[in-house]
């Protein structure tokens, strides 16, 4: 009886360590990880729309990328990309910021859902704009660099000042 109580004794507490261990696997966030991503939406994607640069935006993006704008064609490819972003740089001076509202890193993939809160003046003198854009991002990181696989975007309503 007492070998089968120590026996029983010896799984429960093996059972325990390995359900601590797994708990806190599920538990740990990698922040660096997290803060990659981050600065890849927060950072570079504001910096690059605010200075009108289509071709560092494009380089944001993967090889099969899908870009989802509202009310617009879907982009699949860097040019396709460029040429919209570059028309919308041609038309309006963006001042803009991006916000996450969650990040979520799984292994070499990652999900941002966000916003992109601002105001666009048409370069023809027309009166700015306010826009509030709800946005998912889903990043890949490729060779060790997190890029925007997807990125799908809606208009929500914006609180006048």
């Amino acid at each position: 009886m007492f070998k089968l109580t120590v026996r029983l004794l010896s799984v429960l507490i093996l059972i325990i360590i390995i359900g601590s261990v797994i708990a806190q696997d599920d538990d740990m966030v990698d922040e660096e990880a997290v803060a990659a991503v981050t600065s890849v939406i927060i950072d570079d994607y504001g910096e690059y729309v605010n200075n009108h640069d289509a071709e560092s935006y494009v380089t944001l993006y993967t090889e099969d990328v899908l870009w989802a704008p509202p009310n617009g064609p879907d982009q699949t490819d860097a040019e396709g990309i460029q040429a919209a972003v570059q028309r919308l740089f041609d038309t309006f001076e963006f001042d803009v910021e991006p916000e996450t509202d969650e990040v979520e890193v799984l292994g070499d993939t990652a999900y941002v859902v966000g916003s992109l809160i601002g105001v666009l003046t048409p370069h023809d003198g027309g009166d700015p704009m306010n826009i509030h854009f709800r946005a998912i991002w889903i990043l890949r990181n490729e060779d060790g660099e997190w890029k925007i696989a997807r990125q799908v975007w809606n208009n929500k309503p914006v609180e006048e000042e």
